[in-house]
Protein backbone atom coordinates (compact mmCIF):
# COMPACT_ATOMS: atom_id res chain seq x y z
CA UNK A 1 0.00 0.00 0.00
CA UNK A 2 2.68 2.61 -0.18
CA UNK A 3 1.91 3.93 -3.07
CA UNK A 4 -2.23 4.35 -2.57
CA UNK A 5 -1.89 7.76 -1.94
CA UNK A 6 -0.33 8.39 -5.59
CA UNK A 7 -2.41 6.00 -7.15
CA UNK A 8 -6.03 7.65 -5.44
CA UNK A 9 -4.97 11.06 -6.23
CA UNK A 10 -4.15 9.84 -10.05
CA UNK A 11 -7.57 7.66 -10.07
CA UNK A 12 -10.04 10.97 -8.73
CA UNK A 13 -7.88 13.23 -11.28
CA UNK A 14 -8.84 10.57 -13.89
CA UNK A 15 -12.58 10.42 -13.24
CA UNK A 16 -13.69 13.84 -12.22
CA UNK A 17 -11.20 16.08 -13.95
CA UNK A 18 -10.67 14.36 -17.36
CA UNK A 19 -11.39 16.98 -20.42
CA UNK A 20 -12.43 14.52 -23.31
CA UNK A 21 -9.95 16.44 -26.15
CA UNK A 22 -11.88 15.98 -29.53
CA UNK A 23 -9.08 14.45 -31.49
CA UNK A 24 -9.02 11.50 -28.39
CA UNK A 25 -12.60 11.44 -28.55
CA UNK A 26 -12.06 10.47 -32.73
CA UNK A 27 -9.59 7.82 -31.48
CA UNK A 28 -11.72 6.74 -29.54
CA UNK A 29 -14.47 6.32 -31.66
CA UNK A 30 -12.57 4.51 -34.28
CA UNK A 31 -11.27 1.72 -31.55
CA UNK A 32 -15.18 1.31 -30.30
CA UNK A 33 -16.28 0.62 -34.14
CA UNK A 34 -13.81 -1.53 -34.88
CA UNK A 35 -15.00 -3.53 -31.82
CA UNK A 36 -18.34 -3.75 -32.94
CA UNK A 37 -17.07 -4.82 -36.46
CA UNK A 38 -15.02 -7.86 -34.47
CA UNK A 39 -17.82 -8.56 -32.68
CA UNK A 40 -20.10 -8.89 -35.75
CA UNK A 41 -17.56 -11.46 -37.28
CA UNK A 42 -18.12 -13.75 -34.50
CA UNK A 43 -21.25 -15.92 -35.16
CA UNK A 44 -21.36 -16.68 -31.25
CA UNK A 45 -21.46 -12.75 -30.61
CA UNK A 46 -23.97 -12.73 -32.95
CA UNK A 47 -26.56 -15.46 -31.82
CA UNK A 48 -26.37 -14.08 -28.51
CA UNK A 49 -27.37 -10.90 -29.47
CA UNK A 50 -30.16 -11.84 -31.21
CA UNK A 51 -31.13 -13.78 -28.72
CA UNK A 52 -30.87 -10.94 -26.10
CA UNK A 53 -33.06 -8.58 -28.78
CA UNK A 54 -35.76 -11.25 -28.78
CA UNK A 55 -35.75 -12.42 -25.24
CA UNK A 56 -36.04 -9.34 -24.12
CA UNK A 57 -38.00 -6.80 -26.34
CA UNK A 58 -37.53 -3.33 -24.56
CA UNK A 59 -36.00 -4.21 -21.45
CA UNK A 60 -32.46 -2.64 -21.00
CA UNK A 61 -30.39 -6.13 -21.31
CA UNK A 62 -31.76 -6.05 -25.52
CA UNK A 63 -29.47 -3.36 -26.01
CA UNK A 64 -25.94 -3.87 -27.17
CA UNK A 65 -23.32 -2.65 -24.50
CA UNK A 66 -21.15 -1.63 -27.68
CA UNK A 67 -24.15 0.83 -29.32
CA UNK A 68 -24.72 0.93 -32.68
CA UNK A 69 -22.26 1.79 -36.01
CA UNK A 70 -25.19 4.74 -36.36
CA UNK A 71 -24.83 6.36 -32.55
CA UNK A 72 -21.01 6.06 -32.49
CA UNK A 73 -20.33 7.56 -35.13
CA UNK A 74 -22.78 10.47 -34.71
CA UNK A 75 -22.61 11.38 -31.41
CA UNK A 76 -21.05 14.67 -30.36
CA UNK A 77 -18.26 15.25 -27.93
CA UNK A 78 -20.29 17.61 -26.56
CA UNK A 79 -23.18 15.30 -25.68
CA UNK A 80 -20.96 12.81 -24.00
CA UNK A 81 -19.14 15.07 -22.14
CA UNK A 82 -22.41 16.47 -20.65
CA UNK A 83 -23.58 12.72 -20.19
CA UNK A 84 -20.04 12.55 -18.24
CA UNK A 85 -19.91 15.45 -15.93
CA UNK A 86 -23.97 14.81 -14.64
CA UNK A 87 -23.86 11.24 -14.18
CA UNK A 88 -19.74 10.39 -13.25
CA UNK A 89 -20.08 11.69 -9.29
CA UNK A 90 -18.96 9.69 -5.98
CA UNK A 91 -22.72 8.89 -4.99
CA UNK A 92 -23.34 7.13 -8.14
CA UNK A 93 -19.77 5.13 -7.73
CA UNK A 94 -18.38 2.15 -5.76
CA UNK A 95 -14.91 1.95 -4.64
CA UNK A 96 -13.60 -1.19 -3.85
CA UNK A 97 -9.52 -1.76 -2.43
CA UNK A 98 -8.25 -5.11 -2.45
CA UNK A 99 -4.71 -5.57 -0.58
CA UNK A 100 -2.36 -4.90 1.91
CA UNK A 101 -3.93 -1.37 3.01
CA UNK A 102 -4.70 -0.27 6.60
CA UNK A 103 -8.49 0.29 6.76
CA UNK A 104 -8.85 3.25 8.43
CA UNK A 105 -6.02 5.63 6.95
CA UNK A 106 -7.20 4.13 3.71
CA UNK A 107 -10.24 5.41 4.08
CA UNK A 108 -9.00 8.70 5.43
CA UNK A 109 -7.42 9.13 1.96
CA UNK A 110 -10.77 7.94 0.19
CA UNK A 111 -12.61 10.80 2.14
CA UNK A 112 -9.59 13.40 0.70
CA UNK A 113 -9.70 12.61 -2.53
CA UNK A 114 -13.18 12.00 -3.53
CA UNK A 115 -15.28 13.58 -1.41
CA UNK A 116 -14.72 17.25 -2.65
CA UNK A 117 -16.87 16.22 -5.43
CA UNK A 118 -20.19 17.54 -5.97
CA UNK A 119 -23.16 14.68 -6.12
CA UNK A 120 -24.27 13.79 -10.08
CA UNK A 121 -28.21 12.91 -11.32
CA UNK A 122 -28.73 9.30 -10.35
CA UNK A 123 -29.78 7.64 -13.30
CA UNK A 124 -33.49 6.71 -13.51
CA UNK A 125 -34.40 2.89 -13.81
CA UNK A 126 -35.34 2.01 -17.06
CA UNK A 127 -36.64 -1.23 -16.40
CA UNK A 128 -39.31 -2.73 -19.00
CA UNK A 129 -40.80 -6.49 -18.24
CA UNK A 130 -39.46 -8.80 -20.43
CA UNK A 131 -42.34 -10.01 -23.21
CA UNK A 132 -44.45 -12.88 -22.05
CA UNK A 133 -44.29 -15.24 -25.00
CA UNK A 134 -46.70 -18.06 -25.37
CA UNK A 135 -44.85 -20.26 -28.56
CA UNK A 136 -41.39 -20.50 -29.70
CA UNK A 137 -39.65 -17.69 -31.48
CA UNK A 138 -37.15 -19.22 -34.32
CA UNK A 139 -34.19 -16.82 -35.55
CA UNK A 140 -32.26 -17.79 -38.51
CA UNK A 141 -29.26 -15.75 -39.84
CA UNK A 142 -26.87 -17.01 -42.56
CA UNK A 143 -22.92 -16.44 -41.92
CA UNK A 144 -20.52 -17.56 -44.44
CA UNK A 145 -19.03 -19.72 -42.04
CA UNK A 146 -18.24 -23.70 -41.79
CA UNK A 147 -20.42 -24.70 -38.74
CA UNK A 148 -23.84 -23.90 -37.53
CA UNK A 149 -24.06 -22.05 -33.91
CA UNK A 150 -27.47 -23.34 -32.42
CA UNK A 151 -28.42 -21.12 -29.41
CA UNK A 152 -31.84 -21.77 -27.27
CA UNK A 153 -32.76 -19.20 -24.58
CA UNK A 154 -35.11 -18.12 -21.96
CA UNK A 155 -35.91 -15.91 -19.42
CA UNK A 156 -34.37 -17.08 -15.57
CA UNK A 157 -34.88 -15.79 -12.39
CA UNK A 158 -33.30 -12.21 -11.24
CA UNK A 159 -30.90 -11.45 -8.61
CA UNK A 160 -33.72 -11.45 -5.75
CA UNK A 161 -34.41 -14.85 -6.43
CA UNK A 162 -33.15 -17.95 -4.63
CA UNK A 163 -33.86 -19.41 -7.89
CA UNK A 164 -30.60 -17.99 -8.99
CA UNK A 165 -28.77 -20.61 -7.16
CA UNK A 166 -30.48 -23.77 -8.33
CA UNK A 167 -29.91 -22.22 -12.25
CA UNK A 168 -26.27 -22.11 -11.43
CA UNK A 169 -26.27 -25.75 -10.18
CA UNK A 170 -28.44 -26.27 -12.77
CA UNK A 171 -26.24 -24.80 -15.51
CA UNK A 172 -23.47 -27.01 -14.47
CA UNK A 173 -24.73 -29.95 -14.22
CA UNK A 174 -26.04 -29.66 -17.95
CA UNK A 175 -23.18 -27.85 -19.80
CA UNK A 176 -20.07 -27.47 -17.52
CA UNK A 177 -17.19 -29.83 -18.66
CA UNK A 178 -17.41 -33.22 -19.98
CA UNK A 179 -19.16 -34.88 -17.22
CA UNK A 180 -22.61 -32.47 -17.51
CA UNK A 181 -25.73 -34.26 -19.12
CA UNK A 182 -25.35 -32.51 -22.91
CA UNK A 183 -22.29 -32.69 -23.23
CA UNK A 184 -21.90 -36.59 -22.97
CA UNK A 185 -25.29 -37.18 -24.39
CA UNK A 186 -24.69 -34.86 -27.55
CA UNK A 187 -20.91 -35.05 -28.12
CA UNK A 188 -19.68 -38.17 -26.20
CA UNK A 189 -22.56 -40.91 -27.02
CA UNK A 190 -24.19 -39.65 -30.17
CA UNK A 191 -21.32 -37.89 -31.65
CA UNK A 192 -23.60 -34.78 -32.87
CA UNK A 193 -21.90 -31.69 -31.95
CA UNK A 194 -18.30 -30.07 -31.68
CA UNK A 195 -18.90 -28.34 -28.59
CA UNK A 196 -22.10 -27.82 -26.25
CA UNK A 197 -22.69 -26.07 -23.16
CA UNK A 198 -25.75 -24.71 -20.88
CA UNK A 199 -25.32 -21.05 -18.84
CA UNK A 200 -27.27 -19.28 -16.37
CA UNK A 201 -25.92 -15.11 -15.94
CA UNK A 202 -26.93 -14.23 -12.92
CA UNK A 203 -28.24 -10.38 -13.32
CA UNK A 204 -29.69 -7.95 -11.18
CA UNK A 205 -32.73 -8.18 -12.96
CA UNK A 206 -34.37 -11.41 -15.32
CA UNK A 207 -31.21 -13.28 -16.04
CA UNK A 208 -30.96 -15.29 -19.62
CA UNK A 209 -30.62 -19.29 -19.60
CA UNK A 210 -29.36 -21.23 -22.29
CA UNK A 211 -28.11 -23.89 -24.27
CA UNK A 212 -25.62 -23.20 -27.16
CA UNK A 213 -23.82 -25.88 -29.34
CA UNK A 214 -21.28 -25.64 -32.55
CA UNK A 215 -22.57 -28.56 -35.19
CA UNK A 216 -21.93 -29.19 -38.69
CA UNK A 217 -25.54 -27.80 -40.20
CA UNK A 218 -27.03 -30.95 -41.22
CA UNK A 219 -27.32 -31.69 -37.23
CA UNK A 220 -29.21 -28.98 -36.84
CA UNK A 221 -32.77 -30.33 -36.29
CA UNK A 222 -31.57 -33.85 -34.29
CA UNK A 223 -28.92 -31.54 -31.95
CA UNK A 224 -31.76 -29.15 -31.28
CA UNK A 225 -34.16 -32.36 -30.26
CA UNK A 226 -32.10 -33.77 -28.38
CA UNK A 227 -31.24 -30.58 -26.36
CA UNK A 228 -35.25 -30.70 -25.41
CA UNK A 229 -35.09 -34.10 -24.87
CA UNK A 230 -31.89 -33.94 -22.18
CA UNK A 231 -33.98 -30.80 -20.81
CA UNK A 232 -37.63 -33.10 -20.41
CA UNK A 233 -35.77 -35.61 -18.82
CA UNK A 234 -33.78 -33.24 -16.40
CA UNK A 235 -37.50 -31.64 -15.65
CA UNK A 236 -39.83 -34.96 -15.17
CA UNK A 237 -36.77 -37.04 -13.14
CA UNK A 238 -34.16 -34.65 -11.77
CA UNK A 239 -30.42 -34.87 -11.05
CA UNK A 240 -28.71 -38.06 -8.82
CA UNK A 241 -27.53 -36.94 -5.81
CA UNK A 242 -24.47 -37.82 -7.03
CA UNK A 243 -24.25 -35.15 -9.47
CA UNK A 244 -25.97 -32.43 -6.86
CA UNK A 245 -22.86 -33.14 -4.98
CA UNK A 246 -20.19 -32.98 -7.63
CA UNK A 247 -21.80 -29.85 -8.88
CA UNK A 248 -21.99 -28.05 -5.75
CA UNK A 249 -18.30 -29.10 -4.93
CA UNK A 250 -17.02 -27.60 -8.48
CA UNK A 251 -19.09 -24.17 -7.54
CA UNK A 252 -17.67 -24.20 -4.17
CA UNK A 253 -14.25 -24.70 -5.12
CA UNK A 254 -14.38 -22.02 -7.91
CA UNK A 255 -15.22 -19.75 -5.47
CA UNK A 256 -13.03 -19.87 -2.76
CA UNK A 257 -10.35 -20.01 -5.67
CA UNK A 258 -11.40 -16.73 -7.12
CA UNK A 259 -10.89 -15.47 -3.61
CA UNK A 260 -7.46 -16.00 -3.82
CA UNK A 261 -7.09 -13.36 -6.93
CA UNK A 262 -7.36 -10.01 -6.06
CA UNK A 263 -8.53 -8.65 -9.46
CA UNK A 264 -11.73 -11.18 -8.97
CA UNK A 265 -12.61 -9.66 -5.32
CA UNK A 266 -12.20 -6.09 -6.73
CA UNK A 267 -14.80 -6.82 -9.31
CA UNK A 268 -17.15 -9.46 -7.63
CA UNK A 269 -15.95 -11.90 -10.49
CA UNK A 270 -17.78 -15.08 -9.55
CA UNK A 271 -17.94 -18.75 -11.79
CA UNK A 272 -20.87 -17.45 -13.40
CA UNK A 273 -20.20 -14.08 -14.00
CA UNK A 274 -21.57 -12.48 -16.95
CA UNK A 275 -19.50 -12.01 -20.19
CA UNK A 276 -21.54 -11.73 -23.51
CA UNK A 277 -18.18 -13.10 -25.02
CA UNK A 278 -17.81 -16.57 -23.27
CA UNK A 279 -17.03 -19.32 -24.67
CA UNK A 280 -14.75 -17.24 -26.77
CA UNK A 281 -13.81 -20.79 -28.44
CA UNK A 282 -17.19 -20.39 -30.33
CA UNK A 283 -16.34 -16.66 -31.59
Amino acid sequence: GENLDFALKIHADMLFRSNFPAAEMDKERQAILEEINISEDRPFSTAYRSSLSALYGKHPYSKNVLGTKENVSSIPRDSIYAYYKRYYAPNNMTMVIVGDVAPESTMELVKQYFGGFPEGTVPKDNYAEPPKRGEVVAQEIKKDVGQAYLMMSTIGPDIASSDQFTCDIMAALLGTGESSRLFKKLKDELGLVYSVGFSFYTSKYEGMLFSFATLDPSNLASVEETINEVLNEVRENGFTEQELQKAKNDIKTNHYTSLERGLDLKTGKQLWSYDPEVPREWG
